[in-house]
């Protein structure tokens, strides 16, 4: 019994602690979880037209449009997945016709509105733009790197927006909007 007497203390000294750290554990995990969304939390109040994102292009809008498609890129010089992807649109802006490739480098210090027409471009998106090379054809946009998978969706968004009657080239409105911003757009030539 002395024995029991003499190590209570430290007993319940270390129960209180593994209640503190299951309670913080718990705490955390619930704080977590109300900041992120799940499928039964998502924001209906954001129109799908401003939710078209790369991996959400309608494979059956195909129709008889004849649009000429502008892709805009924000990059930034110190960016390795910019400089691929600026790469990849020297290959292929040749490929297609009816296409134009502008780009805002969003570190140009003589510049410095691309950053704002690139966080204004975010905002018709609902998105607060934080990664880079963010790309938009019309009104998808691609916010998450730039790899082999985003190639073959870029050219599938490309030629989707060339066909379909629901192009709707988002950058140029904003750009229209914000016409007081000192951006120097760089075009792609083709050859």
């Amino acid at each position: 019994m002395e024995k029991i007497k003499n190590n209570l203390i430290p007993i319940l000294v270390g129960i209180l602690i593994i209640a503190l750290v299951v309670t913080g554990i718990l705490y955390y995990n619930q704080k977590r979880l109300a900041k992120e969304p799940n499928e039964n939390q998502i924001d209906n109040s954001v129109s799908s037209e401003n939710t078209n994102n790369l991996d959400t292009i309608d494979p059956d809008d195909s129709n008889d449009a004849n649009n000429e498609v502008t892709v805009y890129v924000f990059h930034a010089s110190y960016c390795q997945f910019c400089r691929n992807s600026l790469a990849f649109f020297n290959e292929i802006v040749n490929d297609y016709e009816y296409l134009t490739v502008e780009t805002y480098q969003t570190d140009d210090k003589e510049h410095p509105d691309h950053i704002t027409l690139y966080q204004a471009v975010g905002s018709y998106f609902n998105k607060d733009v934080r990664t880079i090379p963010y790309i938009i054809i019309g009104d998808i946009y691609n916010e998450t790197g730039f790899g082999e998978t985003t190639k073959d969706k870029i050219k599938t968004a490309i030629e989707k927006s060339h066909t379909s009657t629901k192009y709707h080239d988002v950058v140029s409105e904003v750009i229209k909007a914000n016409q007081d911003l000192n951006t120097k757009v760089e075009t792609i030539k083709k050859n």
